[in-house]
């Protein structure tokens, strides 16, 4: 980091997006590609999460 510090913790709302870890820590694919389309309320539900 360029301020010398560790990385902050994630919010909540930031691991509830991302979804549940497997037993080996590995982040789940659904939490890597999201394939949306425009107009569908991606913004909306990442407030609302």
């Amino acid at each position: 980091m360029a301020t010398g510090l560790p990385p902050p913790a994630p919010y909540d709302y930031q691991r509830r997006l991302a979804g549940d870890r497997s037993a080996d820590g590995a982040i789940p694919a659904k939490a890597l590609a999201i394939n949306v389309p425009t107009g569908a309320g991606k913004t909306a539900a990442a407030v609302l999460a």
